[in-house]
């Protein structure tokens, strides 16, 4: 309710000055415009004293219906030791109060769904109960495979920074920006790593002679 009734006061200011103006123009006496006002504007109107002295200045010749500066009033002065004590300050509120840091993403290959994600457990699984019952198992499996590979150009991690908040998850990244140029790439691996990284060469195609 005080904030309502300070616009209001407001409010009934700024249109107290501009009619005072527009009266005066048109020759009413000040006792007959704050009879006007107080009409118009009942408890909220001004006082007889501030609308006798809106209507005395706007006779003077005045033209703005805005307070003017008064002596010892405050100035707002910008410094570049204000903007870096407002910086600072912000920094504080961000990363001390309200706990937030900005963080790089993290680069992922691909984005799984949910059943993505179901089939890959069922391959490991089904890798995985044959090992417990002979650990060599894995040593006499080569999978392999072949695919052709974007020319990219990777975003700086400075570039990928973003915001976050520290209950907040980590941010990933799935993709880089790929030119139109591809090479394909022919990859071999067993459980204790690669055995054949090879780049086909341009202008030749994998069949089943090669």
């Amino acid at each position: 309710m005080r904030k309502e009734s300070h616009a209001i006061h407001g409010c009934v200011q700024i249109r107290t000055t501009h009619g005072s103006m527009f009266l005066v123009a048109e020759g009413e006496r000040n006792a007959d415009i704050y009879r006007r006002m107080v009409t118009m504007y009942g408890d909220h109107c001004l006082a007889h004293t501030a609308v006798n002295k809106w209507c005395n200045s706007f006779r003077e010749g005045r033209q703005m219906t805005l307070d003017l500066p008064r002596p010892g009033q405050a100035n707002k002065v910008i410094t570049n030791d204000s903007i870096a004590s407002v910086n600072e300050m912000n920094h504080t509120i961000i990363h001390k109060y309200l706990g937030y840091s900005k963080l790089c993403v993290a680069w992922v290959l691909k984005h799984l769904t949910l059943d993505h994600q179901k089939q890959r457990m069922g391959f490991c699984l089904q890798h995985l109960i044959p090992y417990e019952k002979n650990t060599t198992f894995l040593d006499r499996i080569i999978a392999g495979d072949a695919s052709w590979c974007h020319l990219y150009v990777l975003e700086s991690k400075k570039m990928s920074m973003q915001w976050k908040h520290s209950s907040s998850p980590s941010p990933q990244k799935s993709k880089a920006m790929i030119t139109a140029q591809k090479v394909m790439l022919s990859f071999l691996f067993n459980c204790r790593g690669p055995l054949l990284i090879e780049f086909l060469p341009q202008g030749r195609t994998i069949n089943s002679a090669q």
